[in-house]
């Protein structure tokens, strides 16, 4: 009798967990459709990724030339290179004069633009990057964790003046919710033509749009739930 009722029980425990998992599943559903208006497929995150490459190159086209920039439209990156803009001294992370005129003329603006998209966008990076270049005596692990630091501070001071620049409450307020800062050390430096390093394009910094999540991300994040035993 006892053997019987363990048996039992433990059909009752699968057969409940069961359950709790199809709940959970019904749970994210809703929960997804709830907020549908924050949910994308690949194909209107392309659509609106459009929509703000257009945006920012009718806004700045006669302008990325004079600045040393350009814009990525695969994911709608603005770049301030190293060719004819000098950014910071060499190894220093205080922006130069000409960047910060730069600066002045081009995040006020850039704000304006994205933030008529709010609904769509995620958030906001400023990215430091360098080439791979250091002290001659230094390991490449030196130089990598070296340059990191330094992109990391560079990053962090074109955030802070760039906020500097807006003369909204209302607009710096919205910005303070979206952006954020990263030192990427020469992790992601540039080649030329003939795959080599192009050490004046990868010292750059760039200012990126991340939008929001996609319908098929949401879906692999359930798939990884389903994976689950409780």
């Amino acid at each position: 009798m006892i053997k019987k009722v363990e048996r039992n029980t433990n059909t009752e425990w699968i057969s409940f967990s069961d359950l709790i998992m199809i709940l959970l599943m019904i749970f994210i559903l809703l929960l997804n459709f709830y907020h549908n208006d924050k949910i994308k497929t690949a194909k209107e995150v392309a659509h609106i990724k459009s929509e703000i490459y257009r945006a920012l190159m009718k806004e700045f086209r006669h302008d990325l030339k004079k600045w040393s920039a350009e814009i990525d439209p695969e994911d709608i990156t603005i770049s301030f290179t190293g060719y004819n803009l000098v950014q910071f001294e060499q190894g220093k992370d205080v922006i130069q004069p000409e960047f910060r005129k730069i600066i002045d003329e081009f995040f006020p603006r850039y704000t304006k633009i994205l933030q008529s998209y709010d609904g769509d966008i995620k958030r906001l990076r400023i990215e430091g990057h360098t080439s791979s270049e250091w002290s001659v005596d230094d390991s490449e692990h030196e130089k990598y964790l070296k340059n990191l630091d330094l992109s990391q501070r560079r990053a962090f001071n074109v955030l802070k003046y760039s906020l500097e620049t807006l003369s909204s409450r209302q607009e710096l307020s919205w910005v303070k919710t979206k952006i954020g800062s990263e030192g990427l050390s020469s992790s992601k430096h540039l080649k030329n033509s003939n795959g080599h390093e192009d050490k004046k394009r990868s010292r750059r910094t760039v200012f990126k749009v991340d939008v929001n999540f996609t319908l098929d991300e949401n879906q692999n994040y359930l798939a990884k739930l389903s994976d689950y035993e409780i």
